[in-house]
C-alpha cells in the first residue's frame, strides 16, 4: 500500500495548443494502487454539475472544484487522490473530465476528452442537465463509434 492524496490531481493538461500532457503526480498515485481496478469517468456539456456529482459520489462537500460562474472550473482530466477501495483487493479512480462545448476550447478539443474517457474507463459517464439535445446525441454516437473500435485482450 502506498501513500495517497486525498485531493484532486491533475492526470491530463491540456495546453492552449490543445497538446496534451501527462502529469507525473496523478502517474505515481496511480501507479501505486495494487489488485483490480475500476476506472469510472464523467463527462459532458461545461457547466452541468459533473464535479458536484463526483464529490457526492465520494461523500464530501469539498473535493473537486465546483463555481458558481457559467466559466468552466475543470481543465483537463482530474482523479481523486486517493482512490476508492470497494473490496479488499478492488478499488475505483474517479475521473473528472473538462466539459465539453466550452467556447474557449475547439471541437477537437471536445474529441480528445471523450476519447480519453472512453479509453481509459471501465465505466463511462455522459452527465446531462435537462433534456437531451442534438450535440448530446452527437457526442454519444462518438462514443459508440469509439467503443466499437475498442479491443480488450483478457
Amino acid at each position: 500500500s502506498g501513500t495517497f492524496f486525498g485531493g484532486p490531481l491533475q492526470l491530463v493538461r491540456i495546453d492552449d495548443d490543445g497538446q496534451l500532457h501527462l502529469q507525473e503526480d496523478a502517474v505515481s498515485i496511480l501507479r501505486q494502487i495494487q489488485g483490480r481496478l475500476a476506472v469510472v469517468s464523467i463527462t459532458g456539456l461545461y457547466r452541468t454539475g459533473k464535479s458536484f456529482l463526483l464529490n457526492r459520489v465520494l461523500g464530501l462537500q469539498d473535493g473537486f472544484e465546483v463555481g458558481p460562474t457559467v466559466n468552466p472550473c475543470t481543465r483537463g482530466l482530474w482523479i481523486w487522490g486517493q482512490p476508492v477501495q470497494l473490496a479488499t483487493d478492488y478499488h475505483c479512480v474517479l475521473i473528472d473530465a473538462e466539459g465539453l462545448g466550452s467556447a474557449s476550447r475547439t471541437g477537437s478539443c471536445d474529441l480528445q476528452i471523450l476519447s480519453l474517457c472512453v479509453l481509459l474507463s471501465s465505466c463511462f459517464v455522459y452527465n446531462s442537465m435537462g433534456a437531451i439535445d442534438e450535440q448530446a446525441m452527437d457526442d454519444l454516437h462518438l462514443v459508440l463509434q469509439l467503443a466499437k473500435h475498442i479491443h480488450v485482450k483478457t
